[in-house]
C-alpha cells in the first residue's frame, strides 16, 4: 500500500510538473538550435546583401563626386573662361575656379587637352589645374599631372574611333557664344589675338555636345595605377569665317575636342573611400578586408563576398587583370553567431541543472512527505489500536469484577476486597490513559514557565515516587528495587519546571520498566540507572536500561507521537505510543533536549540535555 502510494504520488508530480518541464525544454532547445542552423545558413546571404550595400554607398559616393563635376560649365576648364554674355568692347576673362579652390576628396588635379589640336602635329597641350598656388609642392604635383595626362592624351589618340564612340555615353547638345568655346579652345598665347577679335564673335554662336563623364583605370609604364574621370565636349561643325575674321579664329575653325575631367586619388579610391563607407556600413562581427593587407579572412570562422571596386565602380580598363586591383572582401564573422549559440546553450545547460535540482529536490521532498503521511497514518493506525486494546482490557476487567460482586459470586471479604482493588487499579490505567492523551494536548500549546534550580535535587525528591509506580505484575522482591540513583552533586543550576523533570522521569521509568524489566533471579538483567551528570558544560539526565535496545533507522522516529515499533497486531506489550512522545514535549517546553543513544554492553541510555541558568 505504501509503495503503490508513493508511485501515485510520483506519477501525479512526473504528469503535472516534470513532463512538462521536459516537453518545454525540449520544445525550446530546438528552437534554439533551429535558429542557430538558420543564422549559419543565413550568413552567406547577409554577406551578399551587405556586401551588395556596401557597393551602392562607393557607387554613391562616387556619383555625387561626378554629378558634381559634371554641373561645372566645361568653359571653367582653364586658368579663365568667359561669361559670354557679350557686354561691351572688351573681352571680359574670369579666374576659373579650378585655379581659386581647392580640389574636393578624392580628386588631385582637374586637366583639359584638345585631340583636334594634333592636326598641325604639334601634338595636343595638356592644362592642369589643382587650386591655389602653393609653390614647389604645387608644381611638383601639376608636373606629375602633367605626364600622366599626356601619356593618357597618347592613349585617346592611339584609340580607334568605335572604342572612342562608345565612350560617349550621356551626351548632351547646347549652342554657346562663339566667345566661350574660343575662350575655351584657346591657350595663353592665343588670348591677345582674342581680344582684338572681339568684336567680330559678337551674336555668334556654335552647337556643342558635351557627354557624360567615363571612368578611365588603367597602369602606366612605371605599372602605378591611374584613376581618371574624363569627358568629351565636341563642336558639331567646323566654323565658316569670312575673309575679315582674324587668324585667331582659325583655330576655332578647326573644331573642338576637348577632354576634361578629372585625375582621381587612387589611394582615396582604393583604400580611404571602402573604410569611410566600411565605418558607416558594418557592424560588429563584420569587416572589410583589403586582401594582401592585415589579417587575411578565416575560412572556418569568416564567410565572405569579394568585391572588385574597379569593377563595380564602373571604371574602363585597357586590361582585363587591371578591373581585379584593389580587390576588397567583406567577411562576416560566424563566430559571433558560435560564441551566441555557446551562451544560449551555457544557459539552458544551467537551468536545465537548476530544474533538475529542483525537480530532484521536488521528489525527494513529495517522497519524504509520503512516507512522513503513512508513518503518521500508521502511528495513528497503531494508537487506535493501542487505545482500542488499553481500553478494551481495563474496561473488560471492571465489568466483570463488578458483575461479580453485583451478582454476589463471593461472600469472601478477602475476595471481595480483591475484586476492589483490581476494580481500583483498571480504573487508575484508564485514568492515566486519558491523563496522557490531554498531557500531549497541553503540551503541544507551548513552553512551560520554568525556574532555576538544581536538577539532582529535583530529581531526589521525585526518588520515592518513581520507587513506588511499579507496573502490575512486576517480578520485583522485596528489598530488590529496580532503580538505581547515581545523582552527582554541586551541578550548575539550570533552566527546568519540576512537572516537566518529573514526567520525563516517569514515562523514561515506565518506558524502560515495560521493555527492560528487572529480574533478581536473571544473571543478565540490571536495575534501570538514573544519572545526573555534567558533560563539557552541559547538565544531563541520564535513564539507562539493559533492554533489546533501538535501531539506528528507529532512534529519531521512537520520540513522535503514536510511535511504536513492531507490529500492533503481534505486540504483547501495552501503551499507547504517547510516553517517549511526551518525554520530548516536556524537554522541548522548558529548552531541554531529548535524545538515546545505544548503551555500551547492551540496551539504551535515554538521555536529555538541559540548559544551564
Amino acid at each position: 500500500m505504501r509503495t503503490l502510494t508513493t508511485r501515485n504520488a510520483l506519477a501525479a508530480y512526473g504528469v503535472l510538473l516534470v513532463l512538462p518541464t521536459i516537453v518545454f525544454g525540449w520544445l525550446h532547445w530546438s528552437q534554439l538550435v533551429e535558429d542557430y542552423e538558420a543564422q549559419l545558413d543565413a550568413a552567406p546571404q547577409e554577406a551578399e546583401d551587405k556586401t551588395r550595400w556596401f557597393v551602392e554607398k562607393m557607387q554613391e559616393r562616387v556619383n555625387a563626386l561626378l554629378r558634381t563635376e559634371s554641373l561645372r560649365p566645361f568653359s571653367q576648364y582653364g586658368e579663365v573662361y568667359s561669361m559670354g554674355d557679350g557686354g561691351g568692347d572688351d573681352l571680359k576673362l574670369l579666374d576659373s575656379p579650378l585655379v581659386t579652390e581647392e580640389p574636393p576628396e578624392g580628386i588631385l588635379a582637374w586637366y583639359s587637352f584638345d585631340n583636334f589640336d594634333n592636326l598641325e602635329g604639334s601634338g595636343a597641350p595638356v592644362e592642369v589645374f589643382n587650386g591655389p598656388d602653393r609653390g614647389p609642392e604645387t608644381e611638383a604635383l601639376r608636373s606629375e599631372v602633367e605626364r600622366v595626362v599626356e601619356s593618357f592624351s597618347e592613349r585617346k589618340t592611339e584609340e580607334g574611333y568605335v572604342r572612342r564612340a562608345t565612350q560617349l555615353a550621356g551626351i548632351h547638345d547646347m549652342r554657346v557664344p562663339l566667345e566661350v568655346a574660343a575662350v575655351a579652345k584657346s591657350h595663353k598665347e592665343h588670348r591677345d589675338c582674342l581680344e582684338r577679335c572681339h568684336w567680330r564673335m559678337k551674336d555668334r554662336s556654335v552647337s556643342l555636345t558635351v557627354s557624360d563623364f567615363h571612368l578611365q583605370f588603367y597602369m602606366d609604364a612605371e605599372g602605378t595605377p591611374r584613376a581618371l574621370a574624363t569627358r568629351r565636349v565636341l563642336m558639331g561643325l567646323p566654323l565658316k569665317l569670312d575673309t575679315e575674321d582674324s587668324e585667331c579664329l582659325q583655330k576655332v575653325s578647326y573644331g573642338m575636342g576637348l577632354h576634361q575631367g578629372m585625375l582621381l586619388d587612387v589611394g582615396w579610391l582604393l583604400a580611404d573611400l571602402p573604410d569611410q563607407v566600411a565605418l558607416e556600413v558594418l557592424e560588429d562581427g563584420e569587416r572589410l578586408v583589403r586582401v594582401g593587407a592585415g589579417r587575411p579572412v578565416d575560412a572556418e570562422s569568416e564567410v565572405f563576398v569579394d568585391v572588385f571596386p574597379i569593377q563595380e565602380l564602373g571604371f574602363d580598363t585597357y586590361n582585363p587583370r587591371e578591373s581585379e586591383l584593389g580587390r576588397l572582401q567583406v567577411a562576416v564573422n560566424t563566430a559571433v553567431i558560435h560564441e551566441r549559440f555557446r551562451r544560449q546553450r551555457n544557459k539552458v545547460a544551467a537551468v536545465a541543472a537548476m530544474l533538475i535540482l529542483v525537480m530532484g529536490t521536488g521528489i525527494f521532498l513529495i517522497q519524504r512527505s509520503v512516507r512522513r503521511e503513512l508513518e503518521q497514518a500508521q502511528r495513528t493506525q497503531n494508537f487506535v489500536s493501542a487505545v482500542t486494546h488499553e481500553l478494551r482490557t481495563p474496561l473488560s476487567a471492571i465489568r466483570l469484577y463488578g458483575e461479580m460482586l453485583l451478582e454476589n459470586w463471593t461472600d469472601d471479604p478477602e475476595k471481595q476486597r480483591d475484586y476492589h482493588r483490581r476494580i481500583v487499579r483498571e480504573t487508575n490505567r484508564l485514568g492515566t490513559l486519558v491523563e496522557r492523551v490531554l498531557e500531549k494536548g497541553r503540551l503541544d500549546a507551548g513552553a512551560a514557565a520554568t525556574i532555576d534550580g538544581d536538577l539532582s535535587e529535583v530529581v531526589e525528591s521525585i526518588r520515592g515516587e518513581l520507587a513506588d509506580a511499579h507496573p502490575p505484575g512486576d517480578r520485583r522482591t522485596e528489598g530488590n528495587d529496580d532503580l538505581i540513583f547515581d545523582l552527582e552533586l554541586e551541578l550548575p543550576r539550570v533552566r527546568l519546571s519540576v512537572e516537566a523533570v518529573a514526567g520525563i522521569l516517569c514515562n523514561l521509568v515506565e518506558n524502560a520498566r515495560k521493555y527492560a524489566p528487572y529480574d533478581p533471579a536473571d544473571r543478565r538483567s540490571e536495575p534501570i540507572r538514573v544519572t545526573t551528570r555534567q558533560e563539557n558544560g552541559r547538565v544531563l539526565l541520564e535513564v539507562a536500561d539493559r533492554g533489546p535496545g533501538i535501531p539506528s533507522a528507529d532512534r529519531e522516529r521512537i520520540f513522535d507521537a503514536f510511535q511504536r515499533l513492531g507490529n500492533e497486531a503481534t505486540r504483547t506489550a501495552t501503551g499507547t505510543g504517547l510516553g517517549l512522545h511526551l518525554v520530548r514535549l516536556h524537554a522541548e517546553a522548558i529548552g531541554a533536549e531529548a535524545a538515546v543513544r545505544p548503551r555500551p554492553g547492551g540496551g539504551s541510555v535515554f538521555q536529555v540535555t538541559f540548559k544551564t541558568a
